[in-house]
């Protein structure tokens, strides 16, 4: 698929997911959807990150677990997607924005760090907060 059906595929599957989810109320068949997608459209840093904010969105509804399922996403997007590396390293980065605000476990946190380090897809000046939400 080239940019620009890339980014039309995006653009349409976004749109008809929040329809489904929000108008519609079929949260499983709209989190289906962006699943679909995310597998024919791997190499769309927007559609990763768009999945990501219509999951935040599901916190405290009808889905469960919407933390593993938004570091699934962010897990995905960086391990198994068709990325450039400079969407890679954007993705990374706001994953560890993401972790910083709602992961429980520092351990995980630092982990997932030197991990993203590792793979230089962040600088090794970044620093973490001490206390994540």
């Amino acid at each position: 698929m080239d940019k620009g059906e890339t980014e039309t595929v995006t653009y349409i599957v976004v749109q008809y997911s929040r329809y489904l989810a929000f108008k519609c109320g079929d949260i499983n068949r709209a989190v289906e959807t962006m699943n679909q997608a995310i597998t024919k459209c791997s190499g769309s840093k927007t559609l990763y990150l768009s999945y990501v904010n219509f999951m935040k969105h599901q916190e405290g509804g009808a889905v469960t677990d919407v933390y593993g399922k938004i570091v699934a996403i962010f897990e995905k997007a960086i391990e198994s997607s068709n990325l450039a590396i400079d969407d890679k390293r954007e993705v990374a980065r706001f994953y560890l924005e993401y972790l910083q605000e709602y992961c429980q476990n520092v351990s995980y946190l630092r982990a997932t760090e030197a991990n993203l380090k590792h793979k230089n897809l962040i600088s090794t000046g970044k620093v973490i907060k001490s206390q994540p939400k």
